[in-house]
């Protein structure tokens, strides 16, 4: 597995965000070789930690057009991405089915 982490920063309210980023949430679903995000805020900043079958499929949703989206919207500044192998063996020790709320 691989993943990709994405963060910016936004004035935008995270009430005013909420619609975009769950149409950005069906839109993941589509996308080969995803398996799953974990949504991040702190103040202003905003992201995800994304989770892939591949290296080639993380690299495949950097260069989409979710992706490019995302660094074209004029109301996120600082866009960061990066990637990282996942460590397998130690994930399959920690990971769970579902996440609580």
């Amino acid at each position: 597995m691989h993943a990709v982490i994405i963060t910016f920063n936004t004035s935008v309210s995270p009430e005013s965000l909420e619609e975009p980023f769950r149409s950005f949430a069906d839109a993941l679903l589509s996308v080969d070789g995803y398996v799953s995000t974990v949504w991040l805020n702190d103040g202003e900043t905003f992201g995800g930690s994304y989770v892939f079958e591949s290296e080639e499929a993380a690299n495949a949703y950097l260069e989409s057009d979710l992706v490019a989206g995302l660094t074209a919207n004029d109301a996120f500044d600082d866009v960061e991405a990066r990637t990282f192998a996942v460590i397998d063996d130690l994930t399959a020790v920690t990971a769970r089915t579902t996440v609580a709320t």
